[in-house]
């Protein structure tokens, strides 16, 4: 992922509810990082189900992605792979900018 600000265009039809969809996001990276640190392998895999599911359906196409990637690690058992992508998901939505669209 490239290190800048991330830019994401939302359908202004959504715009009220993008600001609770990212802080469940938020608290997902949260439990995210500490299943992480429990190596609770099984659910960082239900987290990133979860992410996979909910990302595209809000304009947020990436988080879809990181989910299914952490998925796909967790279900691997790749720990390296899972913190690459805990480390992506926290880039970015600590860069995220989200500008709404017609």
């Amino acid at each position: 992922m490239d290190k800048t600000q991330v830019l994401v265009k939302v359908s202004k039809k959504l715009e009220k509810l993008i600001p609770k969809f990212l802080i469940y996001q938020t608290e997902n990276l949260a439990a995210l990082k500490d299943a992480f640190a429990k190596i609770d392998i099984k659910k960082i895999g239900e987290i990133g189900h979860i992410m996979k599911g909910a990302g595209g359906g809000y304009g947020f196409n990436e988080i879809t992605n990181l989910g299914s990637k952490l998925e796909l690690a967790a279900n691997d058992k790749n720990i390296p792979e899972i913190e690459k992508n805990l480390s992506d998901l926290n880039f970015f939505l600590k860069n995220l900018k989200v500008e709404f669209v017609e």
